[in-house]
């Protein structure tokens, strides 16, 4: 699947939103609710009639259970959020290598018409019959070359 830049950093700050407001929203009652939880119990303990401390302990447990859910929730997110990352830098990756590919190909052939292009006096091609001919495969060679090796090693 490719995924173009723009619409992997949307996905990527939409996915970092919904994990940042859930956790607002979601993970910090957690710690919260289980001091309330505690302190409750203690003061029930102490002071409440028994039918109370029954009840508490099955809002106890709800609490404990949520407290596990909202634990779960967040390591979901957490993991949809490090599944968005790997695929943003999956696609920077094909991107990183495309450009590889393509300065590989153009550095050699941009060099020799560099040094071509500095007409010295002493430069033997010049004064040939077919010195522009063999400057021009030259080029040519040195562009293609690379696009085969890449080929041949399976790298295109």
């Amino acid at each position: 699947m490719r995924w173009s830049k723009c619409a992997a950093r949307s996905i990527g700050c939409r996915i970092r939103f919904s994990t940042s407001s859930s956790r607002r929203t979601v993970g910090t009652p957690a710690p919260s609710a289980a001091s309330r939880r505690a302190s409750c119990a203690r003061w029930f303990r102490r002071w409440g009639p028994d039918t109370m401390a029954a009840r508490l302990g099955t809002i106890t447990q709800d609490v404990a259970s949520l407290n596990e859910f909202i634990t779960h929730l967040t390591d979901k997110i957490q993991f949809v959020l490090d599944a968005t990352l790997g695929l943003i830098n999956i696609a920077q990756s094909d991107l990183m290598k495309v450009l590889t590919i393509v300065s590989v190909i153009g550095i050699p052939p941009t060099l020799i018409a560099g040094i071509y292009g500095m007409n010295f006096v002493r430069m033997p091609e010049l004064h040939w019959a077919f010195g522009y001919a063999y400057g021009l495969t030259l080029i040519v060679v040195t562009g293609v070359a690379p696009l085969f090796w890449f080929r041949k090693k399976g790298w295109l």
